[in-house]
């Protein structure tokens, strides 16, 4: 089994490849691939609650990050600083 880890280093909400970079993490991972995920810089803003992306008419990604756990993606790092 290969581990594929990606670096979410820039916000998720303002541009159109938040969707697609999940769609690739979560296909990779039912195609039984291990993927790891590292949120740093601009990216980790990608976890804070209660975002309301909708207002500016982007697609809300928290349903997709609440789905890692259905797609067996367990290692989830996040930068401190």
């Amino acid at each position: 089994m290969k581990t594929l880890f990606f670096i979410i280093d820039k916000a998720m909400h303002g541009n159109v490849c938040a969707q697609e970079f999940f769609d690739i993490a979560l296909m990779a991972a039912a195609f039984d691939q291990k993927v790891v995920l590292l949120f740093e810089a601009d990216g980790v803003n990608a976890l804070v609650k209660n975002q309301q992306p909708e207002a500016l008419q982007l697609k809300n990604i928290t349903p997709i990050l609440n789905a890692l756990e259905i797609y067996d993606i367990k290692e989830v790092l996040v930068e401190k600083e």
